[in-house]
Formats: C-alpha cells, structure tokens, sequence
C-alpha cells in the first residue's frame, strides 16, 4: 500500500489537538454528537499561578480518549517501539491497519510549523504517501487547526529528539481506532449532572477517584472564573503574558452550547430553547471580545485592558450561574413532560 488516508472530519469546536484529533475521527460515527452534546460540560482549571491551563472534564476523568465510546485505544512506549523498528515504518503499519497516531514530537524538525515554534508540542498522524516519503497530519498551526505534511525523516528526527532528550510528559505514542458498530443515546441525565456540578463548582474528579489520583490543585465549573481572575492580577502584579487559553476555553464552551441547545429544542428536552440560545450567543460575543484583548495585551502590554478582561469575567460568571440554575430546572422537567 503506497498511499493510505484514513477518513477524517471538520471539528466542531477546537481547544486542544486531543479534542480536535478525536473529533476528526469520530464525527463520521452517527452517535458521537449525542455523545458530544451529553459532554463536554464541565470545566477545570489549576489553581497555580505558575500553570495556567485549563479544559474540559470528561465523565471519567481527563484523558479524553478513554471516554470516548467510539475509540478504541492502545498504547506502546516509544522506547519499545525503537527497539523493534523505525518509528517510520511503525506509523506505517499502524495507519496501514486503521490506526490514527497521537503523540508528542520535537517540532522544531518540522519544517510545517512556524519558526516560531520549538519544543514539544502532540501530533495527530493520520495518512501517509510512501511515494513522496510523507505523513498527513494535524496540529495548531498559528491558532488554528491545521492539516499539512510532515516527511518521513522529518517524523523520525522529530520523534528521535523526544527519546534523546527524555520528553516523558507523554512517554507513549497513543493509537486509536474507530470503534464503528458502537451506540452512544443522549445522556440527559448526564446533562443534568455536570450542570448541577459546574453550577455549584464540585470537583468531578471526586466521581472518579478509584480510577485517577485527585489533585488538590484543581477549580472546578464556576470558580474556574475566579481562578481566572487571580491570573488576571499576577499578570498585574507581576507584569506577565496573558494566557488565552482560558478564553478559548470559554468561548468554544459557549458555541457548543448553542449547539446542545439546539439539538435539545429539537428533542424537545428543553424548555426555553430561544432565549438560552441568546444567553449564550451573547456569552460567546462577550468572549470573543475578551479574546481579541488578551491578544491586545499581549501585544502592546496596555494596563488597562487587565480591568476589562476582569469586569467580564465577573459579568458572565454572575449571569452564568443564575441561567444555568434556571436550565436545570427547565430540563429536569422532561420527565413530567412526557408523561402527560
């Protein structure tokens, strides 16, 4: 087989490359928006000030993969792999039999990224072109999801670099399968739950405490907000970079919960559907302009655009939390609905 280009999708939403790389392949399954709209509710952040990442949490724990029901996933070290063959014609054969690659690699021997892109960041590898001696592959390229080709040298050196210099943040290459016969239904109950726990910022790790150590350094739902807030001021106080990510995290959130709204108006699991969706709408313009202003600071390092990011941090976590009490009461009543 000279050329093999696994099946891949538009994302819906964009945070990370795990979400985007996941999406890419489970979208074609006829399940995965139910499955995405029961999800992808729930929000952590690390309280540190020295690490400001922050993501959605899924209903068993942080690796998104695992929660997936359509994906079937195996791992494998990258020193076991360059112990039995390259990693070249590993990724081959992989994709050969219907497996996409995630995994980190050294990005500054690929000649695809900007300049200004060193260091270690995950790759998404899901075809190749044995004739030009290339991979097909996905990655943030400049903030925005990119698919582009990497050679085959490229990819070992990239990944080589990793072992040499000991990069052990994601010591395995992970590979995932579509898991095609799989069913997912729409999980309203699970809606209820992460809404419930995200209203009331109850750490979701403590549902899956035997299957993942819980770490006393993590905000949940809304007072992710506050934790947000508190990085506000260090970047003040001490005069840092804002980090966006948070702000992306917001703003993909509140898209995709224009979606969910959406698909439940046409269920019918939601009552009020229209003004949810304007709620919400208006949240994600409100991010959006938080957004282009941390983008603002970053350039020019102007004070005060540090009292406006706060202000509407403040604003919509007031207005989120009341709207979302009333969601809840509006969808748990599905249940008295259908039995009239």
């Amino acid at each position: 087989m000279k050329i093999n280009i696994l099946p891949t999708s538009t994302p819906i939403f964009s945070v990370y490359n795990w979400h985007s790389g996941l999406q890419s392949i489970i979208l074609k399954h006829p399940d995965a928006l139910p499955w995405i709209y029961s999800n992808y509710i729930q929000i952590y952040m690390n309280i540190r000030p020295e690490i400001t990442f922050a993501d959605f949490y899924l209903n068993n724990g942080l690796i998104h993969t695992t929660s997936c029901p359509f994906i079937h996933q195996n791992t494998i070290s990258r020193n076991v792999i360059k112990q039995l063959t390259s990693f070249v014609h590993f990724f081959i054969e992989c994709l050969k039999s219907g497996y996409y690659l995630y995994l980190f690699v050294d990005v500054s021997y690929i000649s695809g990224y900007s300049r200004k892109n060193k260091g270690f960041h995950e790759l998404f590898i899901y075809g190749f072109d044995v004739n030009q001696e290339i991979f097909i592959v996905s990655d943030y390229i400049n903030g925005k999801y990119t698919n582009f080709t990497a050679t085959f040298k490229e990819i070992e050196d990239a990944v080589e670099s990793t072992v040499k210099e000991n990069f052990n943040h994601l010591p395995d290459v992970e590979m995932w399968r579509l898991k095609e016969n799989s069913k997912y239904d729409f999980d309203l109950q699970n809606v209820i739950n992460e809404l419930n726990e995200f209203k009331n910022s109850i750490n979701s790790a403590q549902r899956c405490r035997n299957r993942t150590t819980l770490n006393p350094n993590l905000s949940f739902g809304l007072d992710v907000y506050d934790t947000v807030s508190k990085h506000l001021i260090q970047v003040q106080e001490f005069d840092r970079k804002i980090d966006i990510r948070p702000f992306h995290l917001f703003y993909e959130r509140f898209k995709l919960m224009c979606d969910r709204i959406h698909y439940m108006d046409k269920k019918n699991y939601i009552l009020d559907a229209e003004n949810y969706f304007t709620i919400y709408k208006n949240f994600a313009d409100k991010l959006q302009i938080a957004r282009n202003l941390v983008i603002k600071h970053q350039i020019t390092n102007e004070k005060s655009i540090i009292p406006k990011l706060q202000s509407i941090i403040e604003l919509v976590k007031n207005e989120e939390g009341v709207v979302v009490e009333k969601m809840i009461k509006d969808i748990s009543s599905f249940d008295d609905r259908i039995m009239l």
